[in-house]
């Protein structure tokens, strides 16, 4: 793992790690469980980076808060993870 970010979601704290992996995995830190998969795809690389070395979330004016990752395709992906909660 070598990135690492909280991500506020619907009145729930969840860690969002991403890594060598393809996607990048939220999970729910009270109870261990994955609770999303950010890009993680038909090929697994298609929407994500495959290679995350950055997260962080950011709070807009308005709408939810989003999370922005950064891989070695060297641009920036950004996610509403509330879309992505499974």
């Amino acid at each position: 793992m070598f990135a690492l970010c909280r991500a506020d979601v619907g009145g729930r704290t969840l860690l969002v790690a991403g890594g060598d992996g393809p996607g990048t995995a939220v999970r729910d830190p009270a109870t261990g469980e994955r609770a999303a998969c950010l890009g993680l795809d038909l090929a697994g690389l298609i929407s994500g980076h495959g290679w995350v070395r950055g997260a962080c979330q950011v709070r807009p004016a308005e709408g939810p808060p989003l999370i922005v990752t950064a891989g070695y395709d060297d641009g920036p992906r950004v996610w509403d993870v509330t879309k992505e909660i499974t």
